[in-house]
């Protein structure tokens, strides 16, 4: 007998957004004013025909936000952030991921609001959310007052139990990005995604997938990005996080939190206020000036002199000032040139010097940071990338894998009104439904976290060193700093 063996191959397809995803590209909320501009959001995703998208936006949220500045550790403002993205609508795979994830826009939701990649702009790479506390549509406005995503928001759709997630964005390299909730309706964690955070359905087509639990949200891009792409990519494109923090601006108390020890002491890279003076209260003691609050003059405490109060001066009572031609003097070393003379170790170059090359001076931190891609190429050319991480600069903190209940994405049940979102500023609307689930979770702890939990897990173990092995080869993760 005979048997032969059948093979099924997965395509992943290229296939560009369809006109039914592209309308979703609307606000919720056509009238909504924004409370902290009074402005309404205004947005187009436009299909070019040429395997392009254009989206044009003022990055308004078209929802409700929380006031900015708030007293919860944001002193940032939303305002109207005029903008223009070129977006591949027919996207072209890369052969290896691109990990270097830009510190800006890696996607626009459907609501015309930008998303930003996990991390925060700050030192210790810290996810976001562990940062500081997202309003109640889970998105904040960034240092440059541009208010943004990080992960999966009610905001943006509001989800139905069993019901595949519709889309809720675009990334930039033209890859579509949809909800937690796969096609058969069950919620997806990063457990079920690949090394990107993304996966292929059913009918062989690539998807990032937002999510509810560490690490969140894309990790890496599939796709090229264009080189007309349009967003500050001067700035925006340096390798980072998760490896590298030297790049990012320090926290105002240089204290690095980790999971759910939110930092309430930040404030943005432009506004570090001064300590305000303090008030003047009854009773205080003023100190006393002399002639009826005169203030006090160098002379008033000299003690008066013999015969004259004060010491003659020659010629008129006058001391000569420095520009009286009666009066000035070349001053010996000057001779007969009078302008500033080059140092003596320039000799005869006195003009600044070069600086020496990166590689000349060594290890240590950079003078700006250096894009990992080339936008330089003409229109309808792709960006030419490459991962440029420095896998052996010390972060002094390692990423964590370990086991954890939580919960997820709060869902509506189906026939019932659950209101604009799940998410209230009370914690959750009492007709929603939120499945709890343990799940592997990803996070940023101290350095040497997974050597002395596995230490203390296996203590009373019949079998410690196996236990130990084992404990530690799960907590390992791939993702950012290596264990030591």
């Amino acid at each position: 007998m005979e048997h032969s063996l059948v093979f099924v191959a997965v395509i992943v397809l290229a296939v560009a957004l369809t006109p039914d995803e592209i309308a979703q590209f609307k606000p919720r909320l056509p009238n909504h004013k924004e409370r902290n501009t009074g402005l309404k959001a205004h947005y187009t995703l436009k299909d070019n025909g040429d395997g392009t998208l254009t989206f044009n936006g003022n990055n308004i949220p078209p929802h409700d936000t929380w006031k900015f500045p708030n007293p919860d550790g944001n002193p940032n403002e939303i305002k109207p952030v005029n903008y223009t993205m070129i977006i591949p609508n027919e996207p072209k795979f890369r052969e290896i991921p691109l990990t270097c994830m830009p510190h800006g826009p890696v996607g626009v939701a459907t609501t015309g609001i930008m998303i930003f990649a996990n991390f925060a702009d700050v030192k210790g790479c810290m996810y976001a959310r562990d940062f500081e506390k997202l309003d109640i549509c889970d998105g904040h406005p960034s240092p440059f007052d541009e208010y943004h995503h990080h992960y999966y928001a009610h905001c943006i759709v509001q989800p139905v139990c069993g019901e595949p997630s519709p889309i809720v964005g675009v990334a930039i390299d033209g890859i579509p990005i949809y909800g937690p909730w796969d096609e058969n309706g069950r919620q997806l964690t990063q457990q079920d995604l690949d090394e990107c955070g993304g996966m292929t359905d059913s009918q062989g087509r690539y998807k990032y997938i937002m999510t509810v639990d560490p690490p969140f949200f894309m990790r890496c891009f599939k796709g090229e990005i264009r080189a007309d792409f349009g967003w500050e990519t001067d700035k925006n494109f340096f390798c980072s996080c998760p490896y590298d923090d030297r790049m990012l601006m320090p926290p105002r108390n240089e204290d690095i939190k980790g999971e759910g020890e939110r930092n309430d002491n930040y404030r943005s890279r432009h506004q570090r206020s001064r300590p305000k003076a303090r008030k003047l209260e009854r009773g205080d003691e003023r100190r006393p000036r002399p002639d009826d609050g005169r203030r006090p003059r160098p002379d008033d405490d000299r003690r008066p002199r013999p015969d004259d109060e004060r010491r003659p001066r020659p010629d008129d009572e006058r001391r000569p000032g420095p520009h009286d031609k009666d009066n000035w003097r070349p001053r010996p070393d000057d001779k007969d040139d009078w302008r500033p003379r080059p140092r003596p170790d320039d000799k005869d170059d006195w003009r600044p010097r070069p600086r020496p090359d990166d590689d000349e001076r060594g290890p240590g931190p950079r003078p700006g940071p250096k894009s990992i891609c080339d936008f330089s190429g003409k229109s309808g050319e792709w960006a030419v990338c490459n991962d440029e991480y420095d896998k052996s600069y010390n972060l002094t903190r390692e990423w964590s894998r370990y086991k954890q209940t939580i919960n997820l994405a709060a869902c509506c049940p189906k026939g019932q009104d659950c209101g604009f979102s799940c998410k209230t500023n009370n914690g959750t609307e009492p007709s929603c439904f939120v499945e709890t689930r343990e799940v592997y979770i990803i996070n940023n702890k101290p350095k040497g976290w997974c050597k002395s939990t596995c230490t203390d897990t296996c203590s009373g173990s019949k079998n410690p060193t196996t236990c130990y092995q084992t404990c530690y080869k799960t907590c390992q993760t791939g993702f950012g700093d290596n264990h030591v």
